[in-house]
């Protein structure tokens, strides 16, 4: 029997551990989170590709039409299919909305059977359709609040890290963060072309390859700026060097650094729903909290798929169907900074959504 917490005294009803992973150690724990129709054979590979702790949130709405015990059935038996060891790394945590009776129901008798069929998305069109509204940022953040490790990754699915990755930058975290707590060790991240065919974990002389190639290049660097950090000629072309490049100031609200820190960062701020700047707005309270933004030497992250212009397009149409909302999450947003941080109003960009 399974019983849910009422998140923050939120709508969402929290059942954490759902599933509980068998191996506990000190690694760097990775932060996924999902819609249920997400979740298929892909986390499998990414899952081995971190080859260290995980904690998983999925989150089950309306828009799945299936009562909650079928749901959960249904993600029983998914992972049941996935090989054993995947679970010593592994922790699912399910959010749901509070029923219309205000109750969070208590789960019981549990079988790995899937009544649902066609549980999963099968085009981006439909996945941003069934999308709205998708609580990211309360996902990332129960996520969080289930683990014990003291450094985390915030990351999104079909997120691969480059080779030795988490032992690697275990070792430098214990090393920079240490001395400067306050300091977030940041991560080049890379689109790879679908017709790269390969599951193990990609080093910096392969990348190099495949960007001269141009099987590979910066993520979403047709679509603005938000993923690029300077110097990454230099990056390439450097000898093995597990340290930092530079440090860099947080100068544009548009930068969405992906790092790896403590797990006593600011949570990421729940009024911001997907797509609009919900991951971005954590940046934001970081520069306020007057965090600094170490950029690493070789390691890195790849995206497998590059992003096609029609994904941009549907995606700006999901942000302008929660226009009102992201507004109205950003004046409150900026209140809150004022009061919250007084001391750095003038240390930090403008943000915009």
């Amino acid at each position: 029997m399974i019983t849910a917490i009422r998140w923050k005294n939120s709508s969402y009803c929290v059942y954490g551990n759902f599933i509980r992973r068998k191996f506990f150690d000190d690694s760097v724990t990775l932060v996924l989170h999902s819609s249920f129709d997400r979740i298929n054979s892909d986390i499998v590979l990414q899952i081995q590709n971190w080859n260290a702790s995980v904690s998983l949130s999925i989150v089950l709405r309306p828009l799945n039409e299936m009562p909650l015990k079928a749901a959960a059935n249904c993600i029983i038996a998914k992972f049941s299919e996935f090989p054993p060891s995947l679970l010593s790394f592994l922790s699912i945590h399910l959010i749901l909305p509070v029923p219309s009776n205000k109750t969070c129901p208590i789960l019981s008798d549990i079988q790995p059977y899937c009544s649902i069929q066609n549980t999963t998305t099968s085009s981006p069109s439909e996945s941003l359709e069934r999308s709205q509204p998708y609580p990211a940022n309360t996902a990332r953040n129960v996520g969080r609040y289930f683990i014990k490790s003291k450094f985390i990754i915030i990351a999104d699915m079909d997120h691969y890290f480059s080779k030795n990755f988490e032992i690697k930058v275990r070792e430098l975290a214990e090393k920079v963060i240490k001395n400067s707590p306050k300091t977030v060790l940041v991560y080049r991240i890379f689109e790879i072309s679908t017709k790269v065919k390969r599951q193990d974990a990609l080093t910096k002389v392969e990348l190099k390859q495949l960007l001269q190639n141009r099987y590979a290049r910066e993520f979403h660097s047709s679509f603005g700026h938000g993923h690029r950090i300077p110097f990454l000629k230099e990056w390439l072309t450097s000898i093995e060097n597990y340290g930092i490049q530079f440090y860099s100031n947080y100068t544009t609200s548009e930068w969405e650094p992906q790092f790896v820190s403590t797990n006593d960062i600011p949570m990421h701020d729940e009024t911001f729903f997907y797509p609009c700047k919900d991951n971005t707005v954590l940046r934001w309270e970081m520069c306020r909290a007057d965090y600094n933004f170490a950029i690493m030497n070789d390691l890195f992250m790849y995206h497998k798929g590059i992003k096609p212009l029609r994904t941009k397009l549907l995606l700006d149409q999901a942000r302008y169907s929660i226009r009102g909302k992201a507004y109205s999450a950003l004046i409150k947003f900026k209140q809150r900074m004022k009061k919250v941080y007084p001391n750095t109003i003038d240390k930090c960009p403008s943000f915009k959504i």
